[in-house]
């Protein structure tokens, strides 16, 4: 077996969760960015960003009539989800005030003492070399107009 996992090679349906499972288990993986400029994926990546608008809007509508994800206390839903709602909008250029409820929820959950302690963990910072593709990748989307052939 290979000790470096590519995590866009993972078939799942969230995923965000393999790259959350190899961390948490401190397995080795690489991080494969793709080079758009070579291999256009402009629909894919628009559909990924509209993909996570509908999921935060899911968020936001739940969050509008309860304080957590599963009601009135914090759970294993609120933990899962917190992370990629987190840090998503940035590397992905979304306004999360266009979600006031789920803005509010991030901001709370994030002044959680033990959410701070995990924060606070030494990590290699790629959001840089993130940002840099998404923003390329975002002024190619702008020029398309709408490909949902389905």
């Amino acid at each position: 077996m290979s000790s470096d996992i590519i995590l866009y090679t993972w078939s799942t349906a969230n995923g965000i969760k393999p790259s959350i499972t190899l961390e948490e288990l401190g397995l080795p993986y690489k991080f494969e960015p793709i080079d758009i400029g070579v291999n256009i994926q402009n629909e894919d990546i628009k559909r990924f960003l509209d993909e996570t608008k509908r999921l935060y809007s899911v968020l936001e509508f739940r969050l509008k009539e309860s304080l957590y994800l599963a009601g009135s206390k914090y759970t294993i839903a609120d933990i899962a989800s917190y992370t990629w709602v987190r840090h998503g909008p940035a590397l992905l250029e979304i306004d999360l005030s266009e979600f006031p409820a789920l803005e509010k929820w991030v901001d709370e959950i994030g002044k959680r003492p033990a959410v701070q302690q995990g924060a606070d963990v030494p990590h290699v910072d790629r959001t840089n070399e993130q940002k840099e593709l998404f923003q390329s990748a975002r002024a190619k989307i702008d020029g398309m107009t709408n490909s949902d052939k389905h």
